[in-house]
């Protein structure tokens, strides 16, 4: 199995339930939920469940990656 793929099959849920709630953040404005939310929203966007329309135009997407 990919090594990326273990890590959000079988580690990433018990690395989230581990975090405290109460932690500040050392930079940046988001607590842990929306961090959680954040990464959430990624994933989906990711992997075609919330599929966006790109607004970069085409031409100027390779020099963004």
């Amino acid at each position: 199995m990919d090594s990326k793929l273990y890590f959000l099959q079988r580690k990433f849920i018990d690395k989230l339930t581990a975090l405290d709630p109460d932690t500040k953040p050392l930079w940046g404005n988001m607590n842990v939920q929306q961090m959680i939310e954040h990464m959430s929203e990624s994933l989906r966007i990711a992997n075609g469940k919330n599929p966006h329309t790109l607004i970069t135009p085409p031409e100027k997407v390779q020099a963004l990656k």
